[in-house]
């Protein structure tokens, strides 16, 4: 059963066409808890064998730098033990230690090497880092629910007139929209795997060189053949309008005729012919 989180719906009316309401809302997906418990698991199996990759020990017996690129190129250096603590590739601690093997360890006669010194080195910056990183991390679930609650709330779609105007963004980000009906190409409907994530489906107004695209519509068709059924009733209008102004042009040119033909004939003065022409060219 679906579950309402958030329920947004702008009117989008006519004055010449039946009222239509775009349902945009936010609605929780059927399986969202279940996706967020399998995040945490993960979260938390990566979060502790992180440590495990980038902590422990290495242990070398020293030996010759051979390595002819190498400004320390033929130099001996001392056994050491190097202990590192971590998480993956950031590293918080170092500490190490070495010996410089003598000539009687060397020629097996004694046990004892010689102390070589101790390194220790620590690494706030990546501390800051890792603290930050997971805090991001943990906070996933809870930054993409507010910011697909927010997306819905900046999406607005209505038309009035002779356009089609509202706004979309996301998060703090709201961009205002308006698309006269002349601009308008061509719209369409789709349902993306996003989509489902978000819920609803996805409408795409190309207009010119432009597009808009609302998401969380979840009548996106009625609204679509709703637009269109407008968008036509205006073209087909304008069409009417400019077929009435062209009949109306030419009925005054032919009645101006012959007012014309009045006054070569003597019929009219020129007043009474400039003040007809006034009337019917609307000047």
């Amino acid at each position: 059963m679906e579950k309402i989180i958030d329920n947004i719906i702008i009117d989008v009316t006519n004055e010449n066409a039946t009222t239509v309401k775009a349902d945009i809302r936010v609605t929780e997906h059927p399986e969202a808890n279940k996706f967020k418990k399998l995040y945490y698991v993960a979260f938390v199996v990566i979060f502790i064998l992180g440590f495990f990759v980038g902590s422990g020990t290495n242990y070398s017996d020293g030996g010759q730098v051979m390595n002819r690129y190498s400004e320390n190129n033929g130099e001996y250096f001392p056994a050491h033990e190097d202990k590192y603590t971590g998480w993956y590739f950031l590293r918080f601690t170092f500490e190490g230690e070495g010996w410089q093997h003598n000539y009687f360890y060397d020629m097996g006669y004694s046990n004892d090497k010689t102390y070589w010194g101790e390194q220790k080195e620590s690494y706030p910056e990546n501390v800051f880092i890792f603290i930050v990183l997971n805090i991001l991390l943990a906070a996933a679930p809870f930054v993409f629910e507010f910011t697909r609650k927010k997306e819905c709330q900046n999406t607005q779609l209505n038309i009035k007139d002779d356009k089609i105007y509202g706004s979309c963004g996301i998060a703090i980000i709201k961009k205002k929209i308006d698309i006269p009906f002349a601009n308008i190409n061509n719209i369409t409907v789709s349902q993306t795997k996003a989509d489902k994530l978000r819920s609803g489906k996805t409408l795409q107004i190309i207009h010119g060189d432009k597009k808009s695209v609302f998401h969380y519509i979840h009548n996106a068709e009625e609204v679509k053949n709703y637009i269109n059924n407008c968008v036509d009733m205006f073209k087909s209008k304008k069409e009417e309008s400019q077929q009435t102004t062209v009949i109306k042009s030419d009925s005054s040119a032919d009645e101006l005729k012959k007012y014309k033909e009045l006054l070569d004939n003597g019929v009219i003065t020129q007043e009474e012919f400039d003040a007809k022409k006034k009337q019917l060219l609307g000047i």
